[in-house]
């Protein structure tokens, strides 16, 4: 039982300490749709941190501002707080990313459970710097209605 414990501990430790947590910025688009197809594209800006739990697992915890701006009127803005559940492939230079979020989204008067899916790929540039791009497509869920959203971003990722 020991042998196994070690030999657990060896394969395990090493790729845990290579992946490396990391923080950054991302800028885009975030497009409602469905039944609130009266919404306008809007620009969105992301606060993103990548924290792995194992080489291949992945937390990303995040914070997203966008304008909830039909097309006719002047609008809202809102702040997606969530948390990401990524599996990263690893691969050198491009590790693409898949996984699902779950956070809560302030719709007008209300705040709302957010869940999704989302993909990306993360592009190492340099030894602690990287690309990131992410497509997301999240759902508020209301009591009478849902908000669908498409949000498309690309920023930069400094690991620290």
């Amino acid at each position: 039982m020991r042998r196994f414990a070690l030999i657990l501990a060896l394969l395990l430790i090493p790729s845990a300490l290579q992946a490396k947590a990391g923080m950054g910025l991302l800028f885009g688009g975030v497009l409602p749709h469905g039944n609130r197809a009266g919404y306008d594209l809007t620009f969105s800006g992301a606060y993103v941190v990548d924290l792995p739990v194992y080489s291949a697992f992945h937390l990303m915890p995040y914070a997203e501002i966008y304008k909830l701006k039909p097309h006719e009127g002047k609008g809202s803005y809102t702040t997606d707080a969530g948390c990401g559940f990524n599996f990263v492939v690893r691969t050198v230079p491009l590790k693409p990313l898949f996984g699902v979020a779950i956070g809560a989204t302030p719709v007008y008067d209300s705040v709302r459970l957010d869940v999704g899916f989302q993909a990306g790929v993360q592009w190492k540039i340099v030894a602690n710097f990287s690309l990131l791009f992410l497509a997301k497509y999240n759902i508020a869920i209301g009591e009478n209605d849902n908000l669908k959203r498409f949000h498309v971003g690309a920023g930069f990722l400094f690991d620290l």
